[in-house]
């Protein structure tokens, strides 16, 4: 059994309201600063997103610019550019770290996900054997219920081998 049961301390209520929250905080925050702006698909392909060589150009514009202000093209708002690199770059400091946050997130969902499932698993095979026998009149009802979850086979029910057996051939 412990070995379907990989999470054995749970992340509790507690803690999953109050993650909840700060999401939500971060998300208001985000909204807040018009950080958010939604572009549509057409638009997230006309604008899309420059590559690291681009990013070299930017960067190195900028250093440039920095380092001698005369040789600075003056159609370009330096004052404004400079904030867009500062918030461009806070923001993909941000997206580096949600990125890490829903790894962990997907990587404990997914632990759970195998031990409820197989943990389910282990129950049914138990309602199919109580319910085979004469005395597992509540179980039978329980079996027909769960039994519409899985795939149809052409094999006839009386079969001898384990639903886990069966699901981890297919």
């Amino acid at each position: 059994m412990p070995l379907n049961d990989l999470v054995q301390n749970p992340i509790d209520d507690k803690a999953i309201v109050a993650l909840t929250q700060l999401a939500d905080e971060l998300a208001k925050t985000l909204v807040s600063n018009r950080i958010i702006n939604h572009l549509t698909p057409p638009e997230r392909q006309q604008y899309g997103s420059i590559n690291e060589q681009n990013k070299l150009l930017v960067n190195k514009v900028y250093d440039y610019h920095v380092a001698n202000p005369a040789y600075s093209s003056p159609d370009v708002n330096w004052d404004l550019f400079d904030r867009n690199l500062t918030a461009r770059n806070g923001l993909a400091a941000i997206e580096s770290k949600l990125r890490q946050i829903l790894e962990i997130c997907g990587d404990t969902r997914i632990l759970y996900d195998y031990s409820l499932y197989h943990n389910a698993l282990l129950d049914y095979d138990y309602t199919k054997y109580k319910a085979s026998n004469a005395t597992g009149a509540g179980y039978t009802t329980k079996y027909q219920g769960i039994k519409q979850l899985f795939p149809a086979t052409h094999k006839a029910d009386t079969s001898t081998e384990t639903t886990t057996d069966t699901l981890n051939k297919g």
